[in-house]
């Protein structure tokens, strides 16, 4: 979602390497929006009463394509469920949470041996094959990236949810940008602060002697930022913190905000 323009009135020029905004600083995994679209099993288990082989994920085509009885994906679980001694054959909101997980999120790199009995019309017979058991969360979410774009994945567009990023932990930046450190903290801890105590702790910092040319850059950085928060707090904003989403803020704070930058940027 849209971040507060916060860090708009906070932002410095020489700072694109440290912006979720760019590629120089964005999350690679998520691209520095902090979250990933990830199939929802709430959302993908339409029908909870019924067995997933009977119907339980019906609600959509992509689903009942998952569920199909004779189909590949439910040879495979049924493997998969037998290897760990669980029973998945019961409806949905009688399993336990082990087989909900096994279902879902599948049984990591271990390769099952499948015999997998098809029916398709008249056709029908036996195949066999050894694969992984990837989770029915990462069958929907490996064709969603796949038609995500196109018009087929609307219907699968409905069984997303956003979720925090993995990689970066919902921080929005790579893992270069968040190596480096100011007076103990990486940007996404900064960010995480209310203003007031990110003022606070740079008003500290502000008159620390620093080694050599760090000096200079470090009394450039602390005075600009200083003034651009003191703004902010002008405005009765210090409260906030960079990290706040836009859609969170009331009309007044959101219009607040904009005045802070400008003011803050010398306009």
């Amino acid at each position: 979602g849209a971040r507060c323009d916060c860090g708009a009135a906070l932002a410095a020029p020489w700072a694109s390497m440290f912006s979720a905004n760019g590629e120089a600083g964005a999350c690679p995994a998520c691209r520095g929006l902090g979250f990933l679209q990830r199939c929802d099993p709430e959302r993908l288990v339409s029908h909870p009463h019924l067995p997933l082989a009977a119907g339980a994920m019906a609600g959509t085509r992509f689903g009942a394509h998952l569920g199909e009885s004779d189909g590949q994906y439910i040879a495979t679980l049924r493997t998969a469920a037998q290897a760990a001694g669980l029973d998945l054959e019961r409806p949905w909101r009688e399993l336990g949470a082990e087989a909900r997980r096994l279902a879902m999120q599948g049984s990591g790199d271990r390769i099952h041996e499948v015999a997998w009995r098809y029916r398709r019309g008249r056709s029908e017979g036996l195949h066999t094959l050894r694969t992984p058991w990837a989770g029915f969360v990462h069958l929907v979410d490996r064709e969603y990236e796949r038609i995500h774009a196109d018009a087929k994945g609307e219907e699968l567009a409905s069984l997303m949810a956003d979720a925090p990023c993995p990689a970066c932990a919902g921080a929005r930046l790579n893992p270069a940008a968040l190596a480096f450190r100011f007076a103990g903290l990486d940007l996404a801890g900064w960010a995480a602060l209310p203003l007031v105590e990110v003022r606070g702790r740079l008003e500290a910092v502000a008159g620390t002697p620093w080694p050599g040319p760090l000096q200079g850059a470090v009394e450039a950085l602390t005075g600009d930022l200083l003034r651009r928060l003191r703004a902010l707090a002008e405005a009765g904003l210090d409260h906030l913190s960079m990290g706040r989403e836009m859609a969170s803020l009331s009309g007044g704070e959101a219009q607040r905000v904009r005045l802070a930058a400008a003011l803050g940027g010398g306009l």
